[in-house]
């Protein structure tokens, strides 16, 4: 049976999805950066303008950089607030007291998994998951492939 979230738990979920975005777009800013200063060395032509073109590209990517640190910086903010001000603190909190876990990963397992579902038995937690077998059958042949990859991305 589909259960289906209602309006405000989709909102809460759509903050760590966002964080998730914003880090990958750091990784890449900080990727290009380190690239650009790797050519400057041996691949681009000195010519004339060689610097100006350089400092210019490179003051472009660093504030780039810089704005995404800054939104990332907020939403996460925003996040320690909501954790503190919300009725899911206790199951974030008891989350966090497993060694391993922290407020980022306590907070998408209450968000993703424990917060509007209910879930009967094991068995429904780990189809959720995606930590469930993968059947190969045919003719007398049968057998288990390993965990199948069909869950919650985020989890």
């Amino acid at each position: 049976m589909v259960r289906v979230p209602d309006r405000s738990w989709e909102d809460l979920r759509q903050l760590h999805r966002e964080r998730e975005d914003l880090l990958a777009d750091r990784t890449h800013h900080r990727n290009r950066l380190s690239s650009k200063l790797v050519a400057q060395g041996v691949r681009l032509p000195i010519g004339k303008g060689f610097v100006a073109r350089l400092k210019a590209g490179l003051i472009r990517e660093w504030e780039r950089l810089q704005g995404v640190q800054a939104q990332l910086r907020a939403l996460e903010r925003e996040l320690g607030v909501l954790i503190e001000s919300t009725g899911r603190t206790q199951a974030v909190r008891s989350l966090m007291m497993l060694t391993g876990v922290g407020w980022v990963g306590a907070w998408v397992l209450v968000m993703e998994l424990f917060g509007w579902r209910e879930l009967a038995n094991r068995r429904q937690l780990a189809s959720l998951a995606g930590l469930v077998p993968t059947p190969y059958s045919s003719g007398h042949l049968a057998r288990d492939q390993g965990i199948s990859k069909a869950g919650n991305r985020q989890v």
